[in-house]
């Protein structure tokens, strides 16, 4: 089976290969695990830039932010990204987004914006 290789810039197999190492050193992974996992990582990475692009776009800014990132990554996939544990109302407050007063705006976004389930 040939060896999976990964789109310039993103995740790599030796990547890969280091981090599975770091969780065991003794065990291998298949090819084709490989290249799940090398497809899956450089999928998450691609859909979290784009969602985060959108984001900073949304909140009127012209570069990306660690903020933009951390809510697309907790809106998105609902979990915490480490070293940035945040409440997401504090990263809401920060992008300047009012909070609902309403019972319809206190439905969870993913209900209201399928783009962003």
């Amino acid at each position: 089976m040939s060896r999976p290789v990964a789109p310039p810039g993103l995740v790599s197999v030796d990547t890969i290969r280091r981090m599975a190492a770091q969780i065991d050193a003794r065990e291998k992974l298949d090819a084709d695990v490989e290249q799940l996992l090398l497809e899956a990582s450089n999928e998450f990475l691609s859909d979290a830039a784009s969602h985060s692009l959108r984001l900073a776009k949304h909140r009127g800014g012209d570069a990306l932010s660690v903020d933009d990132v951390v809510l697309a990554v907790e809106r998105k996939w609902r979990f915490k990204v480490p070293g940035f544990n945040q409440d997401l109302t504090q990263v809401i407050a920060k992008t300047g987004v009012k909070k609902a007063t309403t019972k319809t705006h206190q439905v969870s976004p993913p209900s209201l914006c399928p783009h962003f389930a």
